[in-house]
């Protein structure tokens, strides 16, 4: 079945390469993201080995795969309905989405924090 044209391979390839670009952006940044929760390095990893073995190590993980998968099957559907889909279509409504809705909502959760 298929929906408003959607290319589910690449829904899987774009959740993929939102979730690795992810993996990348808090490798770089991961000292600077522990800070800003109000903790050291040091406590970071060790309340990182007190969930190994169980769900609580991977579960942020998977979580974040399958929310990556959502946003870019929801992107598909929402282009879909535009018409011919290009890449050209698929950025601009990509960024009106994001412009519209993440950015305002994170600008107001940090405005109330």
């Amino acid at each position: 079945m298929t929906f408003a044209g959607i290319n589910y391979l690449a829904i899987l390839i774009a959740a993929v390469a939102g979730w690795l670009a992810g993996a990348v952006y808090y490798m770089a940044l991961g000292k600077q993201w522990v800070a800003a929760q109000g903790s050291t390095m040091e406590a970071f990893k060790a309340r990182q080995a007190a969930f190994k073995g169980t769900s609580a190590a991977w579960l942020p993980f998977a979580l974040a795969f399958l929310a990556n998968l959502a946003m870019a099957w929801v992107l598909a559907g929402m282009v879909g309905h535009l018409g011919v889909v290009t890449i050209r279509s698929a950025v601009i409504s990509a960024l009106f989405a994001w412009g519209g809705f993440v950015v305002t909502t994170m600008l107001v959760n940090n405005a109330f924090s």
